[in-house]
């Protein structure tokens, strides 16, 4: 079976400028997981440059499913993953499926289904897994790629008629370990780039604007 993911494009402004990573550097470390994780499958990344250019490629090289991941970017306060379905057969069984998963895995605001009017010939999804510019969102993401990438390749390989949850443990970042000292508690295992650790303090938790829910979960920005 012949599994076509698109990144996106090398040259997408999104950005987390809080830990310097991109939306594409993320998907890039996703997708070489993935191909392990789907391992049978011919794997086929795409990183189009606009909806026309997704259609041509899926158009060339012809694949059994294809699926987008993204990321959505606002103001830096708003988080959650949401999935996107295409009409076309096949479509709405893979993208239910790749959004049960995800959530299942990164705990992030269940943002909902979404039907898109695509003019691809075959089963296709785009799932968003976060806000970019969320820094809880990236950390999280970041700390679960490996999870991650085993979640979406179940949701590619299953041929099941209903959702198969995958209902995993809770993702690794999500909880807030408290301790005596409540301004040293620490979000783990912090987010690590070239050697450094970035640890997000209960301060700054509160700087970001991120309420916590019972248990010291975040859960989300207030109103959305």
């Amino acid at each position: 079976m012949k599994i076509a993911i698109d990144i996106g494009s090398s040259k997408s402004p999104l950005v987390n400028k809080t830990f310097g990573i991109t939306a594409y550097e993320l998907n890039t470390k996703l997708v070489d997981l993935l191909k392990a994780d789907l391992d049978g499958c011919e794997v086929v990344t795409l990183s189009p440059t606009s909806e026309q250019h997704l259609t041509d490629l899926i158009r060339e090289t012809k694949p059994s499913k294809c699926i987008s991941i993204g990321y959505a970017s606002y103001n830096g306060q708003i988080s959650g993953t949401e999935t996107f379905l295409s009409t076309t057969a096949g479509g709405s069984k893979l993208g239910t499926q790749l959004h049960d998963n995800v959530i299942d895995v990164l705990g992030l605001r269940d943002r909902g289904i979404s039907k898109l009017e695509t003019q691809y010939k075959v089963p296709y999804a785009k799932v968003n897994l976060g806000f970019i510019d969320h820094d809880v969102d990236v950390m999280i993401i970041e700390s679960n790629l490996s999870k991650l990438s085993k979640a979406i390749a179940e949701a590619i390989k299953w041929n099941g008629t209903q959702s198969n949850r995958v209902n995993r443990e809770k993702p690794e970042g999500a909880e807030i370990e408290q301790n005596s000292n409540p301004s040293a508690a620490v979000a783990a295992p912090p987010f690590d780039k070239g050697g450094r650790s970035f640890c997000l303090s209960l301060s700054r938790m509160l700087w970001l604007n991120v309420p916590l829910a019972k248990g010291g979960r975040p859960a989300g920005p207030r109103g959305f």
